[in-house]
């Protein structure tokens, strides 16, 4: 798990997450699906370079996570454990 990762000196390779433990701060537990990026299926096939012909997860190089494609819809957000949270747009 990412947050778990340390530095060489021991602390947080995270930066957001180093300053809280230096305060004596603890991870208590992962926030499932706290980051969420939605964007076209469109868009996800230009930044990943695959094609998503079918609805359902789908695994795309670059993708941190499972794309879950509604084509009906013509969406495709996908989730990620993170333990802190903010906005998220799809960037490639």
């Amino acid at each position: 798990m990412y947050a778990t990762w340390k530095r060489a000196d021991g602390l947080p390779s995270d930066p957001l997450i180093r300053p809280n433990q230096r305060i004596g701060a603890t991870i208590l537990k992962s926030a499932r699906n706290s980051v969420v990026v939605t964007a076209t299926v469109a868009e996800w096939e230009r930044c990943t370079g695959t094609e998503l012909t079918t609805s359902g997860g789908c695994a795309a190089p670059g993708a941190p996570n499972l794309i879950y494609v509604a084509q009906e819809l013509e969406v495709a957000p996908t989730a990620r454990e993170k333990k802190t949270v903010g906005p998220a747009r799809l960037s490639c």
